[in-house]
């Protein structure tokens, strides 16, 4: 016998509502990391403002590579949301988006900034001397150079970043495919309670069926009975009987 539905909330549906919450609170997970992020580049786009030379290339490299880190976040706040279909926290990772765009503007303002008027000053007077004239050339063209590294690296950890988000995405739709299959799981074992319930009616209805079938026909063959001994009776007493009595009599004349 399969077992019978209980009351409260069904199993499929608590599951549902603890993967919505579970969901919540990652995406309140990433957006606090994406906080963080953000206060650390604050901090070193302006570091970035004031440096030069090689620590300043340093610090670009450092903020890119944060950025990059920044840019996974909303990533996966995004796929959060949309899993959620949530309205608020699409707003949010919007928001966000908005915000490292901006934090990109202004590393790209602080990268090309000349540091103090000293500095400034200086550049200009080694300008006018041919040799410092090609030193800074190819100070420009390593530059250019590490900025083209930089570059290619960010497209493979991009690449890289949108091939595990695929994959978490894929995982997504599997997770809710199972949970879809466990409620129809759960909706057939309550149908096949129902038919249980309903098969163990339907053979209490055919068993008392067969009784009165059986007491039925038990009177019929009781008042069968009753009618044969009764037709039995008014035939012996209305042909069998007086028949004996008129062979008595008719004997009993003959010896007188």
């Amino acid at each position: 016998s399969a077992p019978r539905r209980t009351g409260g909330r069904p199993p499929a549906a608590g599951a549902c509502v603890g993967h919505e919450a579970a969901m919540s609170d990652l995406f309140e997970g990433y957006q606090t990391d994406l906080r963080d992020v953000f206060e650390t580049l604050e901090a070193r786009i302006a570091k970035v403002s004031r440096v030069k030379g090689d620590a300043k290339r340093k610090e670009v490299k450092r903020a890119n590579e944060e950025l990059e880190e920044a840019a996974e976040l909303i990533e996966s706040m995004e796929l959060s949301a949309k899993s959620l279909g949530n309205r608020k926290f699409e707003k949010r990772v919007a928001h966000a988006e908005r915000e490292l765009e901006q934090l990109r503007e202004r590393l790209a303002e602080a990268e090309q900034a000349l540091g103090s008027a000293a500095e400034r000053d200086a550049l200009f007077e080694g300008a006018a001397t041919s040799d410092l004239a090609v030193s800074s050339l190819d100070q420009r063209e390593r530059v250019a150079a590490a900025t083209k590294e930089l570059r290619d690296t960010g497209d493979i950890v991009r690449d890289a970043m949108r091939t595990a988000k695929d994959a978490e995405a894929m995982g997504v739709d599997t997770l809710g495919e199972l949970h879809t299959q466990r409620e129809r799981m759960q909706s057939s074992r309550a149908k096949l309670g129902d038919i249980n319930d309903n098969l163990g009616r339907a053979q209490r209805i055919m068993r008392g069926i067969h009784r009165r079938v059986m007491t039925n026909k038990l009177i019929t063959l009781f008042i069968a009975l009753i009618l044969v001994g009764g037709i039995g009776a008014i035939v012996y007493f209305a042909f069998i009987a007086p028949n004996i009595g008129g062979g008595g009599g008719g004997g009993g004349g003959g010896g007188g």
